[in-house]
């Protein structure tokens, strides 16, 4: 089944669809698809992380500003979207709220893996509780600031610690390490 039936299915079914960007520039031979090719996952995702870098790149594509560009993915239906921004502080961007969350210090000896770990924490974290197998319960969680904060807050620990290690399965933190 195609990845875009895979995403369709997901929402359907009411599964809290996570969506990383993750640009890689160099493997399209025709780089005018990517920016409808991106978009086109934006009204069946609920948490949307991207980079700042791939935030600017795709706001330039579609001729907007940076926060132009957040709007239009909030308008699409994304839920919540997460941008990194390297050793910088992580926005948290919502209809119903926006704020940033500082990283910590490091000296990073590899980013590979930084974003996945990032991510995995992130929806680990928001659906440690008793909403873990109620898919609708994790989506209304997106709602709540607090809870992404938290979210958010182990998130950046995870990949933290990833960036503080060489190679990206060995970096992968485990759960005490986060802790």
């Amino acid at each position: 089944m195609p990845v875009f039936m895979v995403l369709k299915k997901a929402h359907k079914e009411q599964a809290l669809v996570s969506f990383d960007v993750n640009l890689r520039l160099s493997l399209w031979q025709d780089t005018r698809l990517l920016s409808a090719r991106v978009e086109q996952c934006f009204r069946y995702t609920h948490v949307l992380k991207m980079s700042k870098e791939e935030a600017l790149y795709l706001a330039q594509e579609r001729g907007a500003s940076f926060d132009e560009y957040l709007a239009f993915c909030i308008g699409q239906g994304v839920r919540l979207i997460l941008v990194t921004n390297g050793p910088e502080s992580i926005l948290c961007h919502s209809a119903e709220f926006a704020f940033e969350l500082p990283v910590p210090k490091i000296v990073a000896t590899d980013t590979t893996a930084a974003g996945d770990s990032f991510v995995a924490g992130f929806l680990y974290e928001l659906g440690s509780d008793e909403g873990y197998l109620a898919p609708e319960l994790l989506v209304q969680k997106l709602l709540n600031r607090v809870k992404v904060q938290t979210a958010a807050e182990f998130a950046i620990k995870c990949g933290a610690i990833t960036c503080a290690k060489k190679g990206a399965f060995p970096a992968l933190p485990v759960w005490s390490q986060v802790q």
